[in-house]
Formats: structure tokens, sequence, C-alpha cells
């Protein structure tokens, strides 16, 4: 029952945050949720057992894009923030700091604490297995 509701509740705020992204008014705004879209992408994947696939979206999809958008986004408003004194800035990097801090710790003790693996690393392809090809027994493996 938590199972559903839990994909049930993914589903919608992956739909959620993909319409948020499309339709948000502000260009960094949608940035970020391009990123946070990509992060619960990755976590439908994971859900669906697929590791492999799960984490090339969160290092691909939400992380280099999502670098490189936010790169592209700072050099577009370089000269704003040059010909303002802004003084919040540091406040802002500090709190920054400290939630990804916080998001770090959290992931670590999941990590740590977690009741068991979530991939099986002793897996074993079947006897009959190696007497086929080896490009269908690495498709078969999969």
């Amino acid at each position: 029952m938590i199972d559903w509701l839990f994909d049930g509740l993914l589903a919608i705020g992956l739909l959620w945050l993909g319409w948020r992204t499309v339709v948000s008014a502000d260009l960094f705004k949608s940035i970020v949720l391009f990123i946070v879209l990509g992060l619960f992408m990755a976590l439908c994947w994971a859900r669906l057992a697929a590791p492999d696939v799960a984490l090339a979206e969160a290092a691909i999809g939400a992380g280099l894009i999502g670098a490189l958008l936010l790169d592209a986004y700072r050099t577009l408003v370089a000269e704003r923030w040059q010909a303002e004194d802004n003084n919040a800035t540091p406040r802002v990097a500090a709190g920054l700091a400290v939630l990804s801090s916080v998001l770090i710790g959290g992931l670590v003790w999941a990590l740590l604490y977690s009741p068991e693996p979530l991939v099986d690393l002793n897996y074993k392809p079947a006897p009959g297995l190696m007497k086929v090809g080896s490009v269908i027994r690495l498709l078969l493996c999969c």
C-alpha cells in the first residue's frame, strides 16, 4: 500500500514539476525546476529497478545539463550582477552551503543505514548462457 502511495505521489510530482518547468516565467526558477525534475526522473528509474538509467539520468540529465544551464544563466546576467552592489550574496551562499551539507549528510546517513543493498552484486548468469555468442550473452544479462 505504501509503495503504491509513494509511486503515485512520485508520478504526480513528476507531472507537476514538468508542467511548472515549462510554464515558469522566471528563467532561474525554470532551470532549478529542470534539475529537480531530472532528480525525480532518476528516482522513478530507480523505483523501476533500472539503476543504470537512474544514474545516467541523475548524472547527465540533472547534473551535467543543469550545471551547463546554470552557467549559461550566470553569463546572461553577469553584467547586472557587476553593476549592482549586492550584499545578500554571501548570505545566500552560506545558506546554500548549509542546505547542501544537510542534504549530503542525509544521503550519507541513508547509505550507511540502509537495511539491504539495492542492487544484487552477486549475480551469476545461467549455466546455459555461456554457450551463446558474446553479444547475445550481453543482451541476455541485462
